[in-house]
This record gives structure tokens, C-alpha cells and sequence, in this order.
């Protein structure tokens, strides 16, 4: 018996390939770090915020939210609420569609090597934009509390103020890193694919420089 005519295989069309955006390689860490949507799904917090809580911009990194993340972060981290700056600055970029992931790294702006200057310098500003609250000394507490109770009003003053200033310098900053980074990382394509195709065709010719095949 004649075997039956086998049919020639016919080569599966490859799927076309996405360039991915040029963030996602400097924004991994971010990308990795941030709660999956399987994970907040049907959770307490998905629950009490709605399907807003799975926008985007609050969790994949962009221009805009990205640069609003970071200015909100910096400006809670400047503000002396240990323990509630990441909260705090998590609850305001929900509102504002911000990235949150942006927002929690940039409350580090403040931390045990940098908090001591942060402390003398909005105590400083604190004084020199409102002198009526010079600190008095107040002995009717020990410890942190006699601090807040001589410190707090000029401390609460200097950090609003430095906060401030941090948030409006960090929103430009951001949007011009992006923008410089974008361009750094497409020159940086381009050239690669200039060198593999130059590549390839220096492979498809023999040590004579004759195009390979050529009688």
C-alpha cells in the first residue's frame, strides 16, 4: 500500500513583536513592588475604593502620574508624620490619580541619615518665616513631648514650607528626567539596531567583500 501524500507543513505566521516602552526597563523594581490586581481584587481595600483602585495611572509608571507621585511623596516625607507618609501620600495619589509606587519611594527623601538636617533646617525656616512662634521652652513635659511643645509650631511651619518647595521642584524635575530618559533609551535603541543590521549585513558577504551566492 502507497502511503498517503503527507501534506507540507505550512509555517505558523509569527506573532508580530511589540516594542515595549522605553520605561519599563529603568521601572522594573517599580513594576515587580506593586500589588497585583488579583491580589486587591475582592479585598477589604477594593471594597471600601471601587474599581478606580485598578486605574493605570495609579499603578503603571507614565509622564504625568509618575511626576505627580513623586512631588506628593516628597512633600509628605518632608512633613514630620513618622509612620503615616506612605499612607498618607498613597490616600492623596488615589484622588489624584497618581502613581503610588512613585509617591511611596519618594517619602524616603527623609530617613535616619537625613532627617537630623531636614529637622535643623525647617526649624530654621520655621523661625525665619514666622518669628512668632520662636521656640520657648516649655517644662511642663519630658522628652518628645517637651520637644514638640517648644519645637512643634516653628517645626510644623518649616516643614509645610520645605514641603512645598520640594513638591514644585520635584514635579519639573521628574517630567524633565522622563523626558530625557525617553530620549536616551531610543537613541540608545537606535544605535543597537543600526550596529545588528550593518551585523547582519557584513555576515551575508564573503571575506572578499562579494555578496555570498554571487557566481
Amino acid at each position: 500500500m502507497s502511503e498517503p501524500d503527507q501534506q507540507p507543513r505550512v509555517p505558523r505566521p509569527r506573532k508580530p513583536v511589540l516594542e515595549r516602552p522605553w520605561w519599563r526597563t529603568p521601572f522594573q523594581y517599580l513594576l515587580r513592588v506593586r500589588p497585583r490586581q488579583r491580589q486587591l481584587r475582592g479585598s477589604l481595600v477594593h471594597r471600601l475604593l471601587g474599581s478606580r483602585l485598578f486605574e493605570p495611572s495609579l499603578w503603571v509608571p507614565g509622564r504625568e502620574s509618575l511626576a505627580s507621585g513623586v512631588a506628593i511623596g516628597v512633600f509628605f516625607g518632608m512633613l514630620p508624620l513618622i509612620g503615616l507618609q506612605i499612607l498618607l501620600s498613597a490616600v492623596l495619589c488615589y484622588f489624584m490619580r497618581a502613581n503610588i509606587a512613585a509617591a511611596a519611594f519618594a517619602t524616603l527623601v527623609s530617613n535616619p541619615f537625613t532627617a537630623p538636617g531636614l529637622i535643623w533646617m525647617q526649624l530654621k525656616l520655621g523661625h525665619w518665616l514666622a518669628p512668632a512662634f520662636a521656640a520657648v521652652d516649655n517644662t511642663h513635659y519630658e522628652g518628645t513631648a517637651r520637644f514638640l511643645a517648644t519645637y512643634g509650631k516653628p517645626l510644623l511651619v518649616g516643614s509645610l514650607a520645605s514641603g512645598a518647595l520640594g513638591a514644585l521642584v520635584a514635579y519639573p524635575l521628574t517630567l524633565a528626567v522622563w523626558s530625557w530618559g525617553g530620549r536616551i533609551v531610543r537613541r540608545h535603541k537606535a544605535l543597537r539596531a543600526a550596529r545588528l543590521k550593518a551585523a547582519q549585513t557584513h555576515g551575508r558577504r564573503d571575506p572578499a567583500g562579494t555578496p555570498t551566492g554571487t557566481p
